[in-house]
């Protein structure tokens, strides 16, 4: 598991749409706020 963030918050990606190049992802210890975003905005450490 590569470690994430969207900024600046470490996140857990859930699914990726190669389609439409977004991924469904909630920050890590808050599966309830899950939501989609451009895969560019997200930045791997």
């Amino acid at each position: 598991m590569a470690n994430v963030t969207y900024k600046g918050t470490p996140v857990y990606i859930q699914h990726v749409n190669n389609d439409s190049e977004t991924a469904r992802i909630f920050p890590l210890g808050d599966s309830q706020k899950e939501h989609t975003v451009q895969v560019s905005d997200l930045i791997e450490h």
